[in-house]
């Protein structure tokens, strides 16, 4: 794979600008020497403080392709080197999501909206802020109802973080915590939007060791069951959830979240869930349907993408990506057709009484 190469020493190609401390992986804001004024976030994706590769700078560029395939906004991200100080480091370089300086908030932030807006200081009710879909509607309409100015569709905001949920539970996406969830408000026209998804390199279980990625894939490859794919993700739990939190937080840090345990009880209320909400939206099970199905070869399509700009990628994560994602796509798929059949036939019964 070719990388982009990122030299920010004397008569190097980039000049860097800032540290960034938020989030587990280094990283760092520089601008190319030929264009100043556009600033990019370079990421180590190695393991914290080791040389320990992972595959979450492929993640990071496949991610990117599928939603170029579906229509998601989603960050570019383009696998790149850093040379410093003669220290070469592999990752992934991000163009600045935000060049215009929006005021942005974070998913916490907005959720905490709507925890400030409905707050019993008479019963001292704590309100459920959790890193959930069912809550940022919520926020959403707190925010809406206390920045009066802000132009805030709720709706559209909402059909867009489901669309994005559906790639990320289709894609075992693990770590779209409260922090990698943000918002933009323009403040000259008062238009108040999600931002494109960003860290999004958590995918596909490739942050494992490949031996327990070529595990994965011979376990599907001869099985090909959901049942043994839920089983090894009980120990790659994802991060928000529809209506029931999916994380806990820490005591010392209540801030922060850290994923629940998996359980088949926890799968089966997601999954639910997430049958539920599309149902409720026309938008989503077109989505589903129409742009995330198996003969869409979304998978196949975002490879080719990201091979014919940066050379040839591991077949092995390939194979498992095809794999993961149509093995849930038809999964979710057969669960919404069965919940929509079920519904019908509870509509009609209830038209003949």
């Amino acid at each position: 794979m070719n990388r982009i190469e990122v030299c920010t020493e004397n008569y190097g190609n980039a000049s860097a600008i800032d540290i960034d401390v938020r989030g587990s992986r280094e990283k760092f804001w520089f601008s190319f020497n030929d264009s100043p004024n556009q600033k990019w976030l370079f990421k180590n994706t190695n393991k914290l403080g080791t040389n320990k590769k992972t595959f979450e700078d492929i993640g990071e560029v496949i991610f990117y392709e599928i939603c170029e395939q579906v229509g998601v906004k989603c960050a570019l991200y383009a696998p790149a080197i850093s040379v410093k100080d003669g220290v070469e480091k592999e990752g992934v370089i991000s163009a600045n999501y935000n060049p215009l300086g929006f005021q942005e908030f974070s998913g916490y932030s907005i959720l905490e909206y709507y925890k400030n807006f409905a707050y019993d200081n008479y019963h001292g009710l704590n309100v459920d802020s959790e890193n959930t879909l069912d809550n940022y509607l919520h926020a959403l309409k707190c925010f809406a109802a206390t920045n009066r100015a802000a132009r805030v569709d709720v709706d559209k905001i909402m059909t867009e973080m489901g669309k994005r949920f559906l790639l990320d539970y289709l894609c075992i996406q693990s770590d779209r915590n409260w922090y990698n969830v943000s918002f933009l408000l323009d403040n000259s026209s008062c238009n108040f939007d999600l931002s494109p998804c960003f860290d999004n390199g958590n995918i596909f279980c490739w942050n494992f060791k490949s031996s327990v990625i070529e595990h994965l894939n011979k376990l599907l490859s001869n099985k090909n069951k959901i049942s043994y794919l839920n089983e090894f993700l009980k120990s790659k739990p994802i991060a928000m959830g529809v209506k029931t939190c999916m994380s806990l937080h820490n005591n010392e840090t209540p801030h922060l979240m850290s994923p629940l345990p998996q359980t088949e009880d926890s799968i089966t209320i997601l999954e639910n869930e997430m049958v539920d909400m599309i149902l409720k939206s026309k938008e989503l099970q077109d989505f589903l349907f129409n742009k995330l199905g198996k003969e869409n070869n979304i998978i196949d399509k975002a490879f080719f993408e990201a091979e014919n700009k940066y050379g040839k990628m591991p077949e092995l994560l390939h194979e498992q990506a095809n794999r993961v994602f149509n093995l849930r796509c038809e999964h979710l798929t057969n669960l919404v057709k069965q919940a929509k059949k079920l519904k019908e036939q509870e509509e009609m019964n209830e038209y003949f009484v």
